[in-house]
């Protein structure tokens, strides 16, 4: 299943270029460079003309370092690049399915579709039906969710930071730890952190039975590292080590810049080709079973 995923992911990924490039080591190597020196560079120009006075201020303040103007100049546009390449990918992918498995009128409408794809995907259903590997579906879901609960800390400290700049009385950054927000990031990174230490160790463990690619341990490498660099970044803050802080939170940017950036030719692409197929399979009436390794 693994292989006839990533088979799906280098063929429709737009562009493939990419693809191909995060299934060698090498080609690896040039994927990491790019959010190395972009900010590196960025590191730099902010901090040039002050003698890169954050590295020796207290308390460690992230924003001395990069501030979150430049993290949104570097990461928005990684995003807005990623998430047009899923959709060339995606309207690609789907056109082959049309072609492959034309709509039928046992169909559902596609809000319909939609629905119960999010439903399936939520309720993890297919992992259930795994009977062979139960504990496989609780790290998954901690992963999944614990990520989900990250993606929207990010995205609500952003909001806050800007409601902070233009004038609203809210919490500025870094917030306290019992801060609604705080807590949903800390409790979202352990949940991440529990789903892929146990998916690592699981692998590892039946690594003579399932063979995986440089393809496949890239994505989970990548996910394990976003997750560890961000705890230690905020360990190293509260305990005010400035060089491990500094260095961690430069690690931990080129890790999210990665997952980010290459999200629809890498192995994550499959959060956008997995629930693609499942929408077309419940809106063209066909055999969801067609669509089940996608």
């Amino acid at each position: 299943m693994s292989a006839l995923r990533n088979k799906t992911i280098e063929h429709y990924s737009y562009p493939q270029a990419i693809s191909k490039a995060a299934k060698t080591g090498a080609g690896n190597i040039v994927l990491f460079l790019i959010p190395m020196i972009l900010v590196a560079l960025a590191i730099v120009l902010k901090n040039m003309g002050n003698d890169f006075a954050f590295l020796t201020a207290k308390p460690v303040v992230y924003a001395n370092m990069l501030p979150v103007t430049f993290v949104d100049l570097i990461f928005l546009p990684a995003g807005l690049f990623a998430l047009f390449n899923a959709y060339m990918g995606i309207s690609k992918f789907i056109g082959g399915l049309k072609k492959q498995y034309p709509p039928t009128e046992e169909g559902e409408t596609f809000v319909a579709s939609v629905r119960g794809t999010i439903q399936d995907v939520l309720s993890h259903i297919e992992f259930k039906k795994c009977l062979s590997n139960k504990s496989r579906n609780i790290w998954h879901r901690l992963m999944m969710y614990g990520f989900l609960g990250l993606f929207l800390t990010t995205n609500a400290v952003m909001i806050l930071h800007y409601m902070k700049e233009f004038g609203f009385d809210v919490q500025g950054t870094p917030l306290p730890f019992f801060h609604p927000v705080k807590i949903l990031g800390n409790v979202s990174a352990v949940a991440a952190f529990i789903g892929i230490y146990f998916i690592v160790r699981d692998r590892v463990k039946n690594s003579a039975e399932s063979v995986l690619s440089l393809f496949d341990w890239m994505f989970i490498g990548n996910m394990f590292f976003t997750v560890v660099t961000g705890i230690l970044c905020q360990v190293f803050r509260v305990s005010d080590q400035a060089a491990l802080a500094f260095s961690t939170y430069y690690i931990h940017l080129v890790m999210v810049f990665y997952l980010i950036a290459y999200a629809p030719q890498t192995k994550f692409g499959h959060i956008f080709f997995r629930p693609a197929a499942m929408i077309y399979s419940r809106y063209s009436g066909r055999n969801k079973n067609i669509f089940r390794n996608l």
